[in-house]
């Protein structure tokens, strides 16, 4: 490609869609481990409030080592 008269060079097409596809995979796989860790974040911010929750009504005490 000419821009400006600049020469760009690019790959061929079928290196193109084989790039395309490479990052398309790795977006899935970033996508599917954030959903993983906002379900953790949830979990351990229940957990949190769970035991906060049991040191304030006494249900749960806490030892000092």
């Amino acid at each position: 490609i000419d821009v400006f008269n600049i020469k760009i060079p690019l790959p061929p097409l079928n290196e193109q869609k084989e790039i395309i596809s490479l990052i398309n995979k790795a977006n899935e796989e970033i996508d599917t481990l954030k959903e993983i860790l906002e379900e953790n974040i949830y979990l351990l911010k229940q957990k949190q409030t769970s035991l906060l929750s049991k040191i304030v009504t006494g249900q749960l005490e806490i030892k000092e080592p």
